[in-house]
């Protein structure tokens, strides 16, 4: 039931943070700056915090991906637990890689800005953050 629980909490959240937040921050450039500048609070440089809005649709597709997860984990155990059969195995195989291609391309989106498509469209022209630091580097 916890499991379920969380699921639907976790897909209210994705939802309300697809619909007003990445849609704000995807066609309103000023808005996106705001939210970098909001996360100056955290321990880390500019180049991480601008990085980490830029990811921020890879962010909404793994809560959605492991809203999913949850609740049909939760949806199983509501049915006793017993075996599991093949539609939710291949559900929760495909969640669960899912969750994993994309914490892989937040992550690229952050470091190389690369895949440009999932970047906020007026962030696709940054360097990512070992980019940058790369071409720092070799310019001296």
């Amino acid at each position: 039931m916890a499991a379920l629980i969380a699921g639907v909490a976790l897909l209210a959240t994705a939802l309300i943070h697809l619909l007003v937040v990445l849609r704000k921050i995807w066609f309103d450039q000023e808005e996106a700056e705001r939210m970098v500048r909001a996360f100056s609070r955290l321990p880390s440089g500019p180049e991480v915090q601008r990085g980490a809005v830029r990811g921020m649709a890879t962010i909404n597709a793994m809560l959605l991906t492991m809203g999913i997860f949850l609740v049909a984990v939760g949806s199983w155990e509501l049915q006793g637990g017993g075996a599991m059969g093949e539609p939710l195995k291949t559900l929760l195989r495909v969640t669960l890689i899912g969750f994993l291609v994309l914490f892989a391309a937040h992550l690229s989106t952050i470091w190389f800005n690369f895949p440009r498509f999932l970047a906020l469209p007026h962030m696709r022209g940054d360097a990512g953050l070992i980019t940058a630091a790369l071409r720092k580097r070799r310019n001296g």
